[in-house]
């Protein structure tokens, strides 16, 4: 735990990993205010068995292996396949040691339905402050050292390497753009409405994307490989709206805004870029 110098109102715990461990955090799914303290045995005889809610902090890496396909022979594997072996899977300067929170006097845990009162996975667990980085090498089912594993010799057959990884891996997918947007990693509340909402909202900001596609056309000259690349290049700057404006637990609201954004900066786009033509002859 937290000692001399550590935030007064937190518990947390401090853990060096290496790939071979999970971290499990878990909560009394009672509301009951003395849950399952001797206090609140002592008032109940006839008491409810503590139930825990458990929820792994780790993201577990496991791994496969195939053989490809001979490029001069289609439906065969490459002549040499069954020569070759894994002998090693590395993951390098992944974080070694962790910090838990597991309490926080300012975020009391409340069991209502606003996500704000509770910890988010990612604010839970986080790298130390100190950047301690190490390489985490994969062992075997039961963590000893991997053995060499033949890639196979039958096309599409997948073949299992070692055991698993476990990692502190916020960076990866679309995590990024949860953390960056300060999205939380939980589903409390959220019901088949929200992803109707969602969907519609993704629909409706579709014509954002539409009106840029448009004007990097123009500017483009209707080239078609320029326009590709202009397109993507300005798209990379509005990726972390979407996860934004468009969450899994959407409401009227995003709709709204993102039917305002659609017509607003799609058709500004678009004739802009009809102003343009009909005054420039840029083609």
């Amino acid at each position: 735990m937290d000692g001399a110098g550590g935030p007064r109102h937190r518990a947390t715990v401090h853990y060096t990993i290496d790939g071979t461990q999970d971290i499990i955090w878990g909560r009394a799914t009672l509301q009951d205010k003395y849950a399952y303290s001797a206090r609140y045995f002592r008032e109940n005889k006839d008491a409810a068995m503590p139930l825990i809610g458990l929820q792994h902090m780790l993201t577990r890496l496991q791994f496969q292996v195939k053989p490809g396909e001979d490029p001069k022979n289609e439906g065969s594997v490459f002549e040499d396949a069954g020569k070759i072996s894994v002998k090693s899977i590395k993951i390098l300067d992944a974080h070694s040691k962790v910090d838990l929170i597991v309490a926080d006097l300012e975020k009391r845990e409340q069991w209502g339905e606003d996500p704000s009162k509770r910890l988010t996975l990612a604010e839970r667990i986080q790298p130390s402050a100190d950047e301690t980085r190490a390489d985490f090498t994969l062992k075997d089912a039961q963590d000893g050292d991997l053995q060499p594993v033949a890639i196979g010799t039958t096309l599409d057959q997948a073949t299992r390497v070692g055991g698993s990884l476990m990692l502190v891996c916020f960076f990866i997918g679309a995590m990024v753009g949860g953390a960056i947007s300060g999205l939380p990693f939980e589903m409390a509340g959220f019901h088949v409405g929200n992803l109707v909402f969602c969907m519609i909202s993704k629909v409706l900001l579709m014509a954002v994307f539409a009106g840029i596609y448009v004007l990097m056309g123009v500017i483009g000259k209707q080239r078609l490989w320029l326009t590709i690349l202009l397109s993507l290049g300005v798209g990379m700057f509005l990726f972390n709206i979407i996860p934004m404006v468009t969450p899994l637990a959407s409401t009227m609201m995003n709709v709204l805004l993102c039917l305002a954004g659609g017509v607003l900066l799609g058709g500004g786009l678009g004739f802009g870029s009809k102003a343009v033509l009909d005054h420039f002859d840029i083609l």
